[in-house]
């Protein structure tokens, strides 16, 4: 007997004609932008002053933050990583099927992502509201890209 899988149950569910290949790949390719704006909004941390900054930081209930060169100089470094992984999802969006096994990767990348903020929320304690906006994003997209991407494979 065949073990219950969910990529196999909705395989099922989108060859019954109930989305085209067209549909499928344009939600593919929204989720790849939302990641993409998702992970590359933090640009704007590698042009703001460190003053905004903190003041956001604090508004994001992450108090504590004082104005010291190493804090600026990890907050810009993360900024930027975080940004050119913004930039590599907007690269797979745009031509996602010459991407198909990169884009597998990704998927697999976010949900892990949710996975670490969740783990990591939990275990310092924090107020869900300081990380429930990563797990979300991370999990829904990364879900998203992860199920269509792989229903591409099969077929």
């Amino acid at each position: 007997m065949e073990k219950f899988r969910l990529c196999h149950y909705l395989d099922g569910i989108f060859r019954r004609n109930v989305m085209n290949e067209k549909v499928r790949i344009r939600i593919l390719r929204l989720l790849l932008l939302f990641s993409a704006f998702g992970w590359g909004i933090t640009f704007v941390g590698l042009v703001l002053p460190w003053e905004l900054i903190i003041n956001i930081l604090t508004g994001l209930q992450l108090i504590g933050i004082t104005e010291v060169a190493i804090s600026s100089y990890w907050f810009k470094m993360t900024a930027g990583t975080y940004s050119f992984i913004g930039l590599i999802f907007l690269l797979l969006a745009l031509n996602p099927q010459k991407y198909e096994t990169l884009i597998t990767v990704a998927g697999l990348f976010m949900l892990a992502e949710a996975l670490i903020s969740l783990t990591s929320g939990i275990f310092f304690k924090l107020p869900f509201s300081s990380f429930c906006f990563d797990f979300i994003f991370c999990s829904f997209a990364g879900l998203g890209i992860t199920i269509l991407n792989n229903i591409s494979r099969k077929k």
